[in-house]
């Protein structure tokens, strides 16, 4: 167990410190302040800052619900992470409950519900700007065919370089 700075033992320091972690793993570098905003918006009730800070320390245990709500704003966090890592067999099957059927107080639909993609998402736009961007580079009438080719060369590694972030944050194995 861990203690606090006045020697205080820390009962839930091990789930804290699991939060914390899924939190700060975020490649948005989600901070304790949206969090909290976050939670209030999802749960329509005001919402504090220190109850994220508190649980974070392990000086309070956030309830399976509480659990629930992080774990949909984290978008990191499983089911068995839950129940292995972090000792919350009832916040896992909670987890896979609001997954599998939505949670319509918390603005959640079922997953039937929702459409496969979203309808203002358009691969075809996607490419078509890109190939734009490539274009654009090349009627650039002031540079050299060489300095264009870095160009799109570093349009196109950054492109890759979201896509990796974005894969490591969904958790897919691109190997």
């Amino acid at each position: 167990m861990a203690t606090s700075t006045r020697g205080e033992t820390l009962p839930y320091a091990q789930q804290g410190a699991f939060l914390r972690a899924k939190r700060t793993a975020r490649l948005d570098g989600l901070k304790v302040a949206e969090v909290a905003r976050l939670f209030a918006e999802m749960t329509r009730r005001k919402f504090s800052r220190n109850n994220i800070d508190h649980w974070e320390s392990g000086r309070r245990e956030a309830d399976d619900h509480q659990v629930v709500v992080l774990a949909l704003i984290y978008r990191n966090i499983e089911p068995n992470e839950l129940e292995h890592d972090m000792g919350r067999p009832g916040a896992a099957r909670l987890l896979e409950r609001v997954r599998e059927h939505g949670a319509p107080e918390l603005g959640i639909p079922a997953p039937h519900a929702v459409p496969a993609m979203h309808p203002a998402l358009d691969l075809d736009q996607l490419t078509d700007r890109q190939r734009r961007q490539i274009q654009q580079i090349r009627a650039m009438r002031d540079t050299t065919p060489a300095e264009q080719d870095r160009m799109i060369a570093s349009l196109l590694k950054h492109y890759e370089s979201t896509a990796d972030l974005v894969d490591v944050q969904l958790g897919i194995d691109t190997a």
